[in-house]
């Protein structure tokens, strides 16, 4: 006797094949379960066809998966106001003193200085001078039409956050107004930066703010240029925005944008080039400078500011 399905040889009254193991019944294999182990071979898909399912459904999800991906976008788009000039943006825009005129009345600069200083020191997050930092001031005329000009530079700390911050302000006689307020820098590793005055080769007045974010052996900084309107002594918005990224020492193979644009190092120069600086600048890393230049809040105090001569260019 044989089994009738794997065709081994079967001792008589076998019950199930010794060789396949199917059932034996009057003599041959179960027709029922050889019908269906036979339909279950059937089905299963060759290895081929599996590995095909496999990488098809594969392709479909990274299609899927790169058709919502936004688009990165690219780092040289900058925002531009309505003359196409690029605008920086404003990383912060604390509360800044009110406006106004001192309650001491009086053509009195030192006593109009005096106000703007005590309003800035009893901002949120003032930090107090210490032995190793002060807080700065510069007053001037920058675009000559009789209007002081008071530039500050001091420190914030926002819940342990510390920033360095500036203020620039208008002074006409009894009256005061603040022009702009906003971040320099973050003090976040050696995050550094300054403010001062420029002109530019037609003699109009800028107000310049540079802050560096060093990354290791990388530079990383920003130059901003807000143009003065001299009649009127406001901050226009023509901005002019520049950058320069590169190696520390491998300066002429940085990456330099001015604007919205990326230019070689050469172009960039010769655009610093168009401003000179006839000022102290603002630097918190520097400290207070000799009279007439950056001075502490208290030097400021401290100086009889009527006496003083202010240049512009």
């Amino acid at each position: 006797m044989f089994c009738s399905r794997c065709g081994a040889k079967l001792p008589d009254g076998a019950r199930f094949c010794q060789n396949c193991g199917s059932p034996v019944y009057n003599g041959s294999v179960s027709a029922e379960k050889t019908q269906t182990q036979s339909n279950k071979v059937r089905h299963l898909p060759s290895p081929k066809k599996a590995l095909a399912v496999c990488l098809g459904a594969a392709v479909i999800i990274a299609a899927i998966i790169l058709a919502v991906k936004p688009a990165d976008k690219p780092a040289d788009i900058k925002p531009k106001n309505s003359a196409g000039i690029v605008v920086p943006p404003v990383l912060n825009a604390p509360n800044t003193p009110d406006t106004g005129t001192p309650e001491s009345g009086g053509a009195d600069l030192n006593k109009t200085v005096d106000t703007i200083l005590s309003g800035v020191e009893s901002l949120a997050g003032f930090v107090q001078p210490d032995g190793f930092y002060q807080p700065l001031a510069n007053l001037t005329d920058v675009d000559g039409n009789g209007v002081y000009e008071l530039m500050l530079l001091y420190r914030i700390n926002d819940s342990g956050t510390f920033r360095a911050e500036y203020s620039v302000w208008r002074i006409e006689g009894d009256d005061y107004s603040a022009l702009r307020t906003d971040t320099l820098y973050d003090e976040v590793g050696g995050n550094s930066g300054y403010i001062v005055p420029v002109v530019d080769a037609g003699g109009n007045p800028y107000l310049m703010t540079v802050s560096r974010n060093p990354q290791g052996d990388r530079f990383n900084d920003t130059y901003i240029y807000l143009p003065w309107n001299g009649e009127q002594t406001v901050l226009s918005d023509a901005w002019v925005y520049m950058e320069a990224h590169g190696i520390y020492g491998q300066e002429d193979e940085g990456e330099y944008i001015l604007g919205d644009k990326r230019v070689d190092k050469a172009e960039f120069d010769s655009r610093q080039a168009d401003f000179a600086c006839y000022w102290s600048e603002l630097n918190l890393n520097k400290g207070p400078g000799s009279a007439g230049g950056s001075m502490s809040f208290e030097q400021v105090r401290e100086t009889d500011l009527s006496e003083k001569t202010y240049f512009s260019p």
